[in-house]
């Protein structure tokens, strides 16, 4: 039997093991509320399921944002997308996007060009090696997300896509919410 297996049933105080997620995370007491569960379980799976994804852009010498990137632009070809739009199109939103482009371009992966339409603005297309690197590494990619999903029927996999959805969705109206209240009044 596994340390964590051993942890997962640890008594606690009063007596009865404590199993599932908090017996993972080795605690000798309940989650305070289902919500607290859910929010850590929410973290420890993300974890999980992006070290390996992590591994494996990382034999190819990508990160997960600039894998996002590529895939972002190879979505808007052949008419390229401007550094606004896969902004905000990325899953996280954190570096800045000029910099994840830049070591693209860097690398030879995509390239800048000029908008026929608004010269003031510069589009970012995918180059043929950036294809290529897609090409080698989707395939990779997909069959890894298809065994993490492995134990899980269809029907569950929507299940869960319904469920994220509503937690993004209220996720989104509470930083809304935050947003207005912090806004200054006239």
């Amino acid at each position: 039997m596994s340390e964590d297996a051993d942890q997962s049933r640890e008594p606690s105080p009063n007596g009865t093991p404590v199993t599932g997620l908090a017996g993972e995370l080795g605690k000798r007491h309940p989650f305070r509320t289902l919500s607290q569960e859910a929010y850590i379980s929410v973290l420890r799976t993300a974890n999980r399921i992006e070290k390996p994804f992590d591994e494996l852009v990382g034999e190819h010498d990508l990160s997960q944002s600039l894998f996002n990137v590529l895939r972002i632009v190879k979505g808007h070809e052949p008419d390229g997308v401007t550094c606004q739009r896969i902004g905000e199109h990325l899953i996280s939103r954190g570096p800045d996007v000029t910099r994840l482009v830049n070591r693209l371009v860097d690398r030879k992966y995509v390239e800048r060009v000029q908008c026929n339409l608004d010269l003031r603005r510069r589009l970012v297309r995918l180059t043929k090696a950036g294809q290529q690197a897609l090409d080698q590494l989707t395939p990779q990619v997909d069959a890894l997300h298809l065994s993490q999903f492995d134990g899980l029927e269809d029907d569950e996999l929507r299940q869960l896509i319904v469920l994220l959805t509503r937690l993004r969705e209220a996720a989104a109206r509470h930083e809304a919410a935050n947003n207005a209240d912090a806004s200054p009044t006239k």
